[in-house]
């Protein structure tokens, strides 16, 4: 039996969970007109929501504007283990900004933990949860060049299934690239990056982690940082395996 209204219940943060709950349950990204029929609330009120939502992390907006979750809640210490957390932890000071350790699931890269300096350049744009095609991102580009064939397909399904670009011929020479040279990199307008392969004991690529920094530090930095990249992806290769990362 449900509890009793509370009296000093407040609404709109009942409306915003109901919102967050169904983005959270939903089998697939979810446009704001499906959540406003989902929850019963008409789709402005869902739009300022979701605006809400978004800007604290809570849920991520994708290129075709659809809803998927962004971070939540774990108790302190769950997760990764604090190897992982030291190993990113110490990639994100050498580069002086920040580390993500990276997944590959059903086509899509997502950012299974962060971390970052104190004030760095690119804090609060990578937080856990966060996820895309992994042919969009560099991180994504690594675990397809260098992980199982079967994920550039499931990659290939989903990028049509949301009407996504996907020039098989220029993503197959940049994989090419990558399997040579063992990272790769990602310029955009505010950040760039390095991503750099994560093994498994058997020696398959199964995450990848990424150096995010502003581009112009790319630019004038960027053997350091594939550098830092690479050492990162070595110390999370045995953290993962339950070792100690080397210093």
């Amino acid at each position: 039996m449900r509890p009793e209204r509370p009296s000093d219940h407040v609404q709109a943060l009942s409306r915003g969970l109901r919102v967050l709950a169904h983005v959270h349950q939903a089998a697939a990204p979810v446009a704001v007109r499906d959540v406003s029929e989902a929850v019963g609330l008409n789709v402005s009120t869902v739009h300022h929501l979701v605006n809400t939502l978004v800007w604290e992390g809570y849920l991520l907006r994708g290129r075709d504007r659809r809803l998927v979750p962004g971070r939540t809640f774990t108790p302190a210490g769950a997760g990764a283990s604090p190897a992982v957390s030291r190993a990113l932890g110490r990639a994100a000071y050498a580069a002086d900004d920040v580390a993500v350790l990276c997944r590959l699931e059903g086509g899509e890269a997502y950012i299974a933990e962060a971390a970052g300096v104190p004030g760095a350049a690119s804090a609060g744009h990578y937080p856990a949860g966060a996820r895309d095609l992994a042919h969009l991102l560099a991180t994504g580009r690594v675990m397809l060049a260098l992980g199982p064939e079967t994920a550039l397909a499931d990659t290939r399904a989903l990028a049509r299934e949301r009407r996504e670009i996907f020039d098989e011929e220029s993503i197959r020479a940049d994989l090419a690239r990558i399997r040579e040279q063992r990272f790769a990199t990602l310029l955009g307008d505010a950040h760039a990056c390095v991503a750099a392969p994560v093994f498994g004991p058997d020696g398959t690529c199964t995450a990848s982690v990424a150096i995010v920094v502003a581009p112009q530090r790319m630019r004038r930095d960027l053997d350091r940082l594939v550098a830092v990249g690479r050492s990162a992806g070595y110390a999370l290769t045995n953290a993962l395996a339950g070792e100690e990362p080397t210093a």
